[in-house]
């Protein structure tokens, strides 16, 4: 038999919602901010592009930074580092995948505060909960591991695309001649994936699997009643 809410625990369920709508909002908002600041101020605002790279420069030094790059005799050496290059050229495919994987995970997390607000809204409203939560989260959690593979490698795929479009000298295909520097674009694998997030994908996921199955036993319970 179940008993109506007192007016204390009535007014405490409204403030906690009225709060949860507000800091959502209020994320909402910021996040909106954040992500047209990090367009204004990234790689491809203030009418430039910039990305940074891998430098190899072949020496005749075999310091305790050089690393053999052939067999040559007398060997070769190459010192690594990264370098950032700034351009001004018009690289539009590099921007837009850039642009892309700047703003996808503020998209996500926008998603997520508007789903908050609509499940609050139906909290307040007294109408079904469990069932919007559970899709609500399999969506988010689907988007959130999709990001965590799909935006490394847009980032990836633009330096890429700006290293040839630009014409930096790449790897040479024989050995490398003392004096001869190179760039090496990035390559897509395991290491490049943002496993924070992909962790974070997961466990949403998980957790819509779980209040999915929670919510059929309860309907299974409540039918044997």
């Amino acid at each position: 038999m179940s008993t109506a809410p007192t007016p204390l625990r009535r007014l405490a369920s409204r403030t906690l919602l009225l709060v949860t709508m507000a800091a959502s909002g209020l994320a909402f908002i910021l996040a909106i901010f954040a992500m047209f600041v990090s367009l204004a101020k990234g790689p491809t605002g203030l009418g430039r592009y910039s990305f940074e790279i891998r430098y190899v420069a072949a020496i005749d030094d075999d310091g305790p930074t050089g690393l053999p790059t052939s067999g040559v005799d007398p060997p070769v050496f190459a010192q690594y580092q990264t370098i950032q290059v700034d351009t001004t050229r018009d690289l539009p495919v590099p921007v837009i995948l850039t642009d892309i994987a700047t703003v996808a995970p503020f998209a996500v997390f926008l998603l997520g505060c508007v789903l908050v607000l609509v499940l609050c809204r139906r909290l307040w409203t007294g109408r079904s909960f469990t069932r919007p939560a559970t899709v609500s989260l399999a969506v988010l959690g689907g988007l959130v591991l999709a990001a965590s593979v799909v935006v490394p490698w847009l980032r990836i795929a633009a330096v890429d695309q700006a290293s040839r479009a630009l014409g930096l000298p790449l790897a040479p295909t024989g050995a490398a001649e003392p004096g001869y520097a190179w760039v090496v674009p990035p390559t897509f694998g395991e290491q490049s994936v943002d496993w924070p997030m992909l962790i974070l994908g997961v466990v949403l996921v998980f957790l819509a699997a779980l209040l999915h199955r929670g919510t059929k036993m309860q309907d299974d319970l409540a039918g044997l009643i």
